[in-house]
């Protein structure tokens, strides 16, 4: 049974209920399951499309959001050099603490330094032993001379 003929089943039957034969009856049982598959469908199809338009519409609000920022001739970084000014710049700022004993200034310091990527942890642990001593907590100062001894040790075999 087609569609027109499914909706001129309809029709027929909203005009008069006293004329709905038998047969109009058996067909009307077969037609309301198609037409809910139907309108599923169509339910279906317009969520979809609904979702693609608030997802393009929402893609579109963010790309203005954006500010485009012109981008600086950096160039490739050379990790010796790198690591030479790492190591230059931490012996500076552990002559400082030795001369000031400010731990929270020192730890400062030390957060605006590049670090290369193998002296990450070493770099961690001094950072993390001037946080102690800052924070005054107990063995502190041990902390940081481990942390030190370690750093020293890093020079020695990275000149």
């Amino acid at each position: 049974m087609g569609i027109a003929s499914q909706y001129q089943l309809l029709y027929r039957m909203g005009q008069s209920y006293a004329s709905i034969s038998l047969d109009d009856t058996k067909n009307f049982a077969m037609l309301v399951p198609s037409l809910m598959i139907e309108l599923r469908k169509t339910i279906a199809i317009a969520i979809a499309v609904s979702m693609l338009l608030f997802s393009i519409a929402h893609q579109l609000g963010q790309e203005k959001k954006l500010v485009s920022v012109p981008r600086g001739d950096v160039g490739a970084i050379d990790i010796d050099d790198l690591r030479s000014k790492w190591q230059e710049n931490v012996f500076r700022i552990l002559a400082e603490y030795d001369q000031n004993l400010q731990a929270q200034t020192t730890r400062d310091a030390l957060l605006d330094l590049q670090v290369p990527a193998d002296a990450q942890d070493i770099h961690l642990g001094l950072v993390l032993a001037f946080q102690a001593a800052s924070d005054t907590r107990v063995n502190s100062s041990v902390t940081v001379e481990n942390a030190r001894a370690a750093f020293i040790k890093y020079t020695t075999t990275h000149p």
